[in-house]
């Protein structure tokens, strides 16, 4: 049966392009292992692998190096001292300048918490309390 003029299914009117539009080429398709390809090469341009040239040796974060490097560039990210400020469904850990470091999300209902498998009120508030304290932690630990 042919859904021509239907009511219910209308078939869509064609369009045919104006002579001033440029003719399209015809996509081709590719297969799986051609298009999984081209995504790969396309990330692996768009991100170059390799040590960052902009800094030298031993102060990349992370990287090993010398304790000053990694300190300097530690204490420029999230500036102590950190802050917590609950939110609605969350506690909102900050550091000095209000840039937000870390989220701990809570349920205030026990039970759903326990349902729903997240933190209560009460662990998050806990787990914020901790995390607040680790820039004082690391410092006491370096000296």
């Amino acid at each position: 049966m042919r859904l021509t003029n239907h009511p219910i299914y209308p078939t869509k009117p064609r369009v045919e392009p104006s002579p001033d539009t440029p003719p399209q080429t015809p996509s081709r398709k590719l297969s799986r292992d051609q298009a999984k390809a081209a995504r790969v090469e396309a990330a692996r341009v768009a991100l170059p692998l390799g040590p960052n040239q902009d800094v030298d040796q031993g102060e990349e974060p992370g990287k090993p190096g010398n304790d000053e490097s990694v300190e300097r560039v530690t204490t420029r990210r999230f500036p102590a001292p950190w802050s917590v400020r609950e939110l609605e469904q969350a506690f909102r850990i900050e550091d000095a300048n209000g840039q937000a470091v870390a989220y701990t999300y809570f349920r205030r209902d026990e039970n759903e918490a326990r349902q729903a498998n997240v933190l209560t009120y009460d662990e998050a508030r806990r787990i914020a309390a901790n995390v607040v304290k680790l820039p004082e932690l690391l410092r006491k630990e370096g000296e």
